[in-house]
């Protein structure tokens, strides 16, 4: 580990452009040697996937999928087309000619990810006249979009890690609280609510693909149909992955080579991340809505994601980002932020090879 902090030290990546920020791995690992990125940001993580080969040949490792099964899970309009294949439902789907107010509460996303003005870099919950008099001021290329009926229900994420198509080894999670316009999860608990059926559809789905590595799949549940509608795919690390950490599935560690077995297994943990709730404020008057809500579980001691031994300097500091963002308009280091940062594994920086999943 103290190699880990002193490579933490020394080596810094520019992300001025993709250009720039390839070049700059290539010069880390010319300089500290071989390592190996375990990406959690869309943007990064797109990036690296984009420019995989040339990385390995440069003797960085991003644990990332090839390029065009990320872009094929993480777009929106590829990710639903599978899901209807595999017998997954997803949301009901509403003509860009149909938005109004008497749709609400309804989801906008994007097709495909795209750094380009009028389109949206993550989607948007439309449920207040506030927050659909935002989306209207915004002038957003709807072509670019989807817009989809909001499901009613608690948001369930699918985790798994795969090699060739084959799971390995998943988690399953509720999310209980969730910042306003659907963003960052600040409150969630294992949960075993999805049908043998469900998953055996997902599973299938990742084995044409032949993937490896982590995903995460997001479905939500409505009550009243008692039914699971697909709603996005992260192929990538996932924002509250802590919570499968504290219950032994280590993903992280799955990546850098250790065996699924390999991590001690606890019951009756949850996750919170509390600097996320001032976040969340200030995010409820950026997008004019409201917090979403499921009821807590019993049962479950709650441990916030920062606050621990090793990570309290970032829990400290946190809120001081959060705020500097309500000021300057600009996310500082926090944890939520859109093009969060990579996770270096410190088994790969040791060892300078490649893992078993890539």
């Amino acid at each position: 580990m103290r190699r880990y902090a002193r490579l933490g030290e020394r080596a810094l990546f520019r992300n001025d452009s993709e250009d720039i920020f390839i070049a700059s791995l290539k010069t880390i690992s010319r300089i500290h040697g071989a390592f190996t990125l375990l990406p959690i940001g869309e943007q990064y993580t797109r990036w690296m996937a984009r420019n995989k080969e040339e990385l390995e040949r440069s003797g960085v490792y991003p644990a990332v999928c090839d390029y065009a099964t990320y872009c094929r899970l993480s777009d929106k309009a590829s990710f639903m087309e599978m899901c209807k294949r595999f017998g997954l439902d997803i949301p009901e789907r509403y003509d860009q000619k149909a938005l109004s107010q008497d749709i609400m509460p309804f989801v906008v996303r994007p097709r495909v990810f795209l750094d380009d003005t009028g389109i949206l870099k993550y989607p948007v919950l439309v449920a207040t006249q506030g927050a659909y008099r935002r989306i209207i001021a915004m002038r957003l290329d709807l072509e670019g979009h989807i817009i989809e009926r909001m499901i009613p229900g608690p948001g369930i994420y699918f985790c798994g890690c795969y090699q060739n198509g084959e799971l390995l080894q998943s988690f399953t999670q509720i999310t209980l609280l969730q910042q306003p316009g659907g963003m960052s999860v600040l409150k969630a608990a294992p949960s075993a609510q999805l049908p043998d059926t469900v998953t055996d559809n997902i599973n299938n789905m990742f084995s044409s693909l032949e993937y490896s590595g982590v995903m995460m799949m997001e479905l939500k549940k409505c009550p009243q149909k008692n039914r699971f509608y697909a709603i996005e795919c992260n192929p990538r690390m996932w924002g509250p992955l802590q919570l499968c950490i504290d219950h032994g599935v280590n993903f992280p560690a799955m990546l850098a080579g250790a065996s699924p077995a390999d991590g001690p297994k606890r019951t009756g943990i949850g996750y919170t991340w509390n600097n996320g709730i001032l976040d969340g404020y200030l995010k409820k008057l950026r997008f004019r809505s409201g917090f979403q809500r499921t009821d807590s579980m019993t049962g479950i001691a709650y441990k916030d994601v920062w606050y621990r031994s090793d990570t309290l300097p970032y829990a400290i500091l946190e809120p001081f980002f959060l705020m500097a963002s309500l000021f300057f308009g600009k996310r500082g280091a926090g944890k939520g932020s859109q093009d969060s940062h990579f996770i270096t594994s410190e088994k790969e920086t040791q060892s300078a090879k490649p893992s078993s999943l890539q």
